[in-house]
């Protein structure tokens, strides 16, 4: 890692699991009378992965270690949040806590996956910072024909 800022990111999105999560892959992985494997096994004609011969511990985390991948898009990595929050990344306005001229402008601020992809939340995100990098005001809230009626 350095913190020139010449110099281009390097980025690694096979982060191995947790230590925790390898007995539970692993136990996943290990039942093999699991009542999936029970109902496939007419269909099946011999195991794949992590292959009949992966029986230990040490083999099938071998095999996760090596296989493991996210299938989710990266987020969630930079908390917003005020300056004495010691978790928090980016203020409100996307500017990294500590810097300046630097904004976090992708998925990274979003708090959890949302229920659908996530190019359209990132395009709004993107959309947000270059108001703010612009010094856009906010727009007035959009008053809707139907909406005034209802109010009348």
């Amino acid at each position: 890692m350095s913190l020139k800022t010449s110099l281009a990111p390097k980025l690694d999105y096979s982060a191995p699991p947790a230590d925790g999560d390898f007995y539970r892959i692993a136990n996943l992985l290990d039942d093999s009378e699991s009542a999936i494997v029970k109902r496939v096994r007419n269909f099946m004609e011999r195991e794949i992965a992590p292959g009949e011969n992966a029986t230990t511990d040490a083999a099938l985390e071998a095999h996760i270690r090596a296989t493991c991948i996210t299938v989710h898009h990266p987020l969630g990595t930079c908390k917003m949040g005020v300056a004495s929050d010691p978790m928090a990344v980016v203020d409100a306005e996307l500017r990294v806590h500590g810097t300046q001229g630097l904004r976090i402008v992708d998925g990274s601020v979003m708090p959890d996956l949302v229920g659908a992809n996530i190019n359209a939340p990132i395009i709004m995100i993107a959309e947000k910072a270059a108001d703010l990098i612009r010094g856009r005001r906010l727009l007035e809230p959009a008053r809707m024909a139907a909406a005034e009626h209802a109010r009348h």
